[in-house]
């Protein structure tokens, strides 16, 4: 037999949450934001601890604070786990269909179970003898623990099983299907010992009473069935409520059925009478699991919403709430600064991120379904938002608050990108057309059409002149931003072309798609200049600040790194467990941030591959810069903010507010600390100097009219401002 390893020592009823291998961030990673996709949660058989499954690991909370407690990681996915009553076994379903039970007092394990066909789920007989799994075909499988090669198959039901579970003595198994019926098993002799009569459609839930005289059954018919296990009959009809049922659960006296619904609510019946109790309101969608606490004073609530909630049953009240997981990840993005990370996925939220903290800080909620894409403004001050409801959104920063929904003509917005000058915003959908809107008057100006297929990504040159759309009729499109005008369709793509992205000096387009490659194109001669293969689809590209290194997530869960210049990989980056739909690198180039289909984000540390711009951490210059550091303070009468775009070729422009009029001087340095020119804006009233039209104009001359080298350079505001680094990439 093989041994567990133990990687945390405690006590034995501490055991259960350390029987798994403990895994590190992955190499290369400085942090992962997001705890995964979402799965069931489970009591431990003390009930002092609650566990939740996500596609990281098993995360564990305080029952009734909810507040984390840990987090053990695995190197095998984990799809569920069970537990006897007493607590003495523990069975675990691992992604690839391996069963695998531990004793939890020796941490050893007792046997594991590799079976050819998909296990849905499992269940423990009350004294450990028996293993019950359902399968793919339609039928339950018990195996005998001590034999594993002692089975016995229930045969039955016509339909795939929803849910099963034994009565607390384990002379009955009950099951549910998909063909409508629910059926109780001998499982002494392996035989089906009834179909239960009565309403038994839809059941997808399954419950017994604790002393096994009950069971529950509720599911699509917004119905909850209460029959009597001697005689078969069905005895209650619970009502009340015009959804789904997905969860059901006894109270561990028997007087309460608790019942998870897909509106959000959780109901509470009186067993004896049938009549309703209670009804629990928070969650935002369909409640997936309810379960006890072992002295019935607690309920624990996991839901679509991706949160846990913690309930008293004395008052019926909520006492706690966390967000446990996140959804797929589709999209990722930075702030101009490079101080927030936005992510959307299928959540149907925008979450907002503290890099430097690597705190969740805000979900804006809006959205009735997916988030496709996210993109900042050039100033920061605006996020664009696009997604499966037909629309696009601005959500003022960093308040989050929403303040225009564009809806157009189009459908499912795929993409959306806001121009490096901040007046447009473009998004691609799947009607095939690029949509152009006029950011400060929030209408529609232009439709692009061309594309014979869905447009799966947009993205604006870095002078905001061009528009690079990508589709699934294999091309990309190179469109005159000013003309509303095709230019060009650049061709060769095998298959659907999911992400375009400029390079930052402007000279390259980079596009990746379902054929396994990566094309990089010329701009201003419009042919290709190189092809990358690959093993897997690429969903998403991104170029580095230093328009060298280009960085592409693939199906596989992979990230890539190439030098563009000479075309060689870089890098392979191998943290994700699923698709990675969306790369991006901070504006320093410091950190790549990649979102998964697995429901996280990963930071990646880009420093020992890419040339890296700005400030370090702790706030100490990587580049020297002479006096202008003693010339500093700071105040709240005025604020500079990051120009845009960032970095520049050479041209930029450089936002700013005065909190009171006065004469706006803004003086730019090198590296060493040369001033190299001054903006003397004259005296400028009390007010917001954010987008192009009013902020500061810096063409990238010299006072002798000669155009600046690329390079690191800082500017400031008058000398009561903040110092700020922009960097020019020629």
């Amino acid at each position: 037999m093989k041994r567990l390893i133990v990687s945390v020592v405690s006590i034995i009823s501490f055991l259960w949450l350390c029987s798994f291998a403990v895994r590190a961030l992955p190499d290369g990673t400085v942090a992962r934001l997001g705890k995964g996709r979402s799965g069931g949660i489970v009591l431990s058989p003390d009930g002092s601890k609650l566990a939740k499954l996500t596609s990281v690991g098993v995360y564990y909370y305080d029952p009734l604070t909810l507040r984390q407690i840990d987090l053990i990681e695995t190197d095998e996915a984990i799809g569920l786990i069970r537990f006897n009553p007493d607590g003495s076994l523990m069975v675990s379903v691992r992604r690839d269909d391996t069963l695998t039970l531990l004793d939890m007092a020796s941490g050893e394990e007792i046997v594991e179970i590799r079976y050819e066909d998909r296990v849905g789920s499992v269940a423990l007989s009350p004294d450990g003898s028996l293993l019950a799994g359902y399968l793919a075909d339609n039928t339950i499988m018990l195996w005998d623990v001590e034999d594993p090669r002692k089975t016995t198959k229930l045969l039955g039901h016509s339909g795939s099983i929803s849910s099963m579970c034994f009565s607390p003595d384990g002379s009955l198994l009950a099951s549910a299907s998909k063909d409508n019926t629910v059926r109780l098993w001998d499982v002494a002799e392996g035989v089906e010992a009834a179909m239960l009569k009565g309403n038994s459609h839809g059941v997808s839930s399954v419950s017994f009473s604790p002393d096994g005289s009950l069971l529950a059954g509720g599911g699509r018919l917004s119905r909850v069935g209460i029959w009597n296990t001697a005689t078969y009959e069905e005895v209650t009809t619970l009502k009340g409520h015009t959804n789904i049922v997905y969860s059901v659960r006894f109270s561990p006296d028997g007087s309460l059925l608790a019942a998870g619904i897909g509106d959000g609510t959780i109901k509470f019946w009186n067993v004896a009478n049938g009549e309703e109790v209670a009804t629990l309101e928070g969650h935002l969608d369909s409640v997936s699991s309810v379960r006890f606490s072992l002295d019935g004073s607690l309920l624990v609530s996991s839901s679509s919403d991706h949160t846990l909630r913690s309930w008293d049953l004395a008052n019926f009240e909520e006492v706690a709430a966390v967000k446990a997981s996140l959804d797929a990840v589709n999209c990722v993005s930075f702030s101009p600064d490079g101080t927030l990370l936005a992510s959307g996925g299928r959540d149907h939220w925008v979450t907002l991120w503290n890099v430097a903290d690597r705190e969740e800080i805000a979900v804006l909620t809006g959205h009735p379904t997916w988030v496709q894409s996210v993109a900042f403004s050039p100033d920061g001050t605006l996020l664009a938002s696009g997604g499966g409801d037909d629309s696009a959104k601005l959500w003022s920063i960093p308040d989050g608050k929403e303040i225009a929904t564009l809806k157009g003509k189009s459908w499912h917005v795929n993409s959306v990108a806001l121009s490096p000058d901040g007046k447009l915003l473009a998004n691609g959908s799947w009607q095939n057309t690029v949509e152009l809107w006029d950011v400060a008057g929030r209408k529609e100006i232009s439709k692009l059409t061309g594309h014979s297929s869905s447009v799966n990504s947009v993205a604006f040159s870095p002078d905001s002149s061009l528009l690079a759309s990508a589709s699934r009729d294999g091309t990309v499109k190179l469109w005159d931003v000013e003309e509303r005008e095709e230019l060009a369709t650049l061709s060769g793509h095998l298959g659907w072309v999911e992400s375009v992205a400029f390079s930052p000096d402007g000279s390259l387009l980079a596009s990746g798609g379902r054929g396994a490659i990566v094309k990089l194109w010329d701009v201003e001669n419009r042919t290709e200049v190189a092809t990358l293969n690959n093993s897997d689809s690429v969903y998403s590209v991104s170029f580095a600040p230093d328009s060298i290194v280009l960085a592409y997530g693939l199906r596989d869960g992979t990230v890539k790194l190439w030098n563009v210049a000479d075309g060689e990989e870089v890098a392979r980056l191998q943290g994700h467990s699923n698709d990675v739909n969306s790369v991006d690198f901070s504006p320093d180039g410091s950190l790549l941030a990649s979102g998964s289909i697995d429901g996280t984000v990963l930071l990646w540390d880009m420093k020992p591959y890419v040339t890296v711009f700005g400030v370090e951490p702790n706030d100490k210059l990587i580049v020297p810069w002479g006096g202008v550091k003693g010339d500093v303070t700071y105040s709240v009468t005025a604020v500079i903010g990051q120009n845009y775009p960032n970095p520049c070729n050479p041209e930029t422009w450089i936002p700013y507010e005065l909190a009171e009029g006065r004469d706006a001087v803004i003086s730019i340095y090198d590296s060493t600390g040369r001033l190299v020119r001054r903006l003397d804006l004259g005296y400028k009233p009390a007010g917001r100097y954010l987008d192009s039209d009013k902020a500061a104009y810096w063409d990238g001359n010299n006072y002798q009219g000669e155009r600046v080298s690329s390079g690191v350079y800082f500017y400031k505001l008058g000398d009561f401002a903040e110092l700020r680094k922009l960097v020019i990439v020629k």
